[in-house]
């Protein structure tokens, strides 16, 4: 039995932390009587702007700022975490693949350990591992690999949210005829590569086909929403218009 697993995640964007809800959701429904960990290299999102999606997980703060991006964390990962109350980890996830992050992780005691860092080298046991696939795909099937065990996937469902925002969606978007667009910039240290006027000449062909442009836009990005304004006259800002803007009312709108 695990009792213990610790997830690393070195992405800092809302949708770094996203995209692991089936590789979470199915994990703790396999293993219901785990305790289940969550390390970043940022802020864990799960206890912040991604609260409202109701996915419990701990976190281990080692209290090492961007961890895994130092090679002085080196130093301080093992000694920092002996300061928990915690014994070790019965597994460990790395979801990322930088030879370096992957070393320091390892300083924490653990007994199975999965990483695709180095051609997943770092594994505890060596397997055939799939290196394609989405990232919640990929490590359910290799972690099935490395434990021998069969573990069904289970996606979000909108079940989970509450359903003040299912019905503020239907109240700010009843129609169907809607084509979202998201373009606020969800991790702070990377930068959109696609210009704004891409954004908008879509949005104008997409109104060209008696469909409504929806953007998705935070407030405080007041020169991006005027410029649109004013060359995608009919395009909506739902989130704009309620008390409950963030990502959970973002996901009821889409869908």
């Amino acid at each position: 039995m695990l009792k213990k697993i610790l997830i690393y995640n070195s992405g800092g964007g809302l949708g770094d932390t996203i995209q692991l809800f089936p590789l979470i959701l199915s994990l703790k429904n396999h293993f219901r009587l785990t305790d289940f960990y969550y390390l970043g290299a940022h802020e864990n999102h799960f206890l912040g702007k991604l609260k409202n999606y109701n996915i419990e997980i701990k976190t281990l703060d080692l209290g090492l700022q961007y961890f895994g991006f130092r090679w002085w964390h080196l130093l301080n990962a093992k000694s920092k975490f002996l300061e928990h109350d915690i014994d070790k980890f019965d597994l460990i996830i790395d979801l990322q693949s930088k030879l370096r992050n992957t070393l320091i992780l390892k300083k924490i005691p653990g007994v199975n350990f999965y990483s695709s860092t180095f051609n997943y080298n770092f594994c505890s046991i060596k397997k055939n591992y799939l290196s394609s696939g989405n990232i919640s795909q990929k490590t359910l099937l290799n972690l099935e690999k490395l434990l021998g065990l069969n573990i069904q996937k289970i996606d979000f469902s909108l079940d989970k949210l509450d359903e003040l925002y299912i019905n503020e969606a239907k109240k700010l978007l009843p129609n169907k005829n809607y084509i979202g667009f998201s373009l606020t910039q969800g991790n702070e240290y990377r930068k959109k590569s696609w210009p704004l006027e891409n954004f908008i000449n879509l949005a104008n062909k997409i109104e060209g086909m008696n469909k409504i442009p929806v953007f998705f836009v935070e407030k405080t990005n007041n020169e991006i929403i005027n410029q649109i304004k004013s060359k995608v006259p009919n395009s909506l800002f739902p989130e704009h218009n309620s008390n409950l803007a963030g990502p959970a009312l973002v996901t009821a709108l889409s869908s």
